[in-house]
């Protein structure tokens, strides 16, 4: 399953470089250019929002991705409107391994989250198309 979570780690800080490469705003804020991205097996509950005990923890900043201490919180203030000072991201990968998940948390209210089937070929496996889940 390495290669499914490679391909949901890509999707997620890509999501991410996106977001950090906004412009500052003097209304909307600044956004993060910081994340941390915690992954997990698990159910649709314990992987398909919020990932509260992680496998691994991995924080994201200007294009590097490095494993840090699993658990490792982002800073969620002083909130630069309507973004935290640091992002939070999650990959998760149902144990049965029918799904798996991509979210992130940058602001208060802005997140999303995603689901993928997860397409067995034989030697590989890949993911199917995002489908998003949740908005806010």
């Amino acid at each position: 399953m390495i290669g499914v979570k490679n391909q949901l780690l890509d999707i997620c800080t890509e999501m991410l470089e996106e977001i950090s490469n906004t412009e500052s705003d003097p209304h909307f804020g600044t956004p993060p250019s910081v994340f941390y991205i915690d992954f997990a097996y698990g159910n649709k509950r314990t992987v398909g929002f919020y990932i509260s005990d992680p496998l691994e923890t991995y924080k994201y900043e200007n294009g590097v991705l490095e494993i840090v201490k699993v658990g490792t919180k982002n800073r969620i203030s002083p909130v630069s409107g309507m973004y935290f000072p640091e992002g939070r991201g999650a990959v998760g990968i149902y144990s049965n391994y029918e799904y798996a998940f991509v979210s992130f948390q940058v602001g208060p209210r802005y997140g999303r989250g995603f689901r993928y089937r997860i397409i067995d070929e034989g030697e590989s496996k890949r993911l199917g198309e995002q489908e998003l889940i949740w908005v806010s």
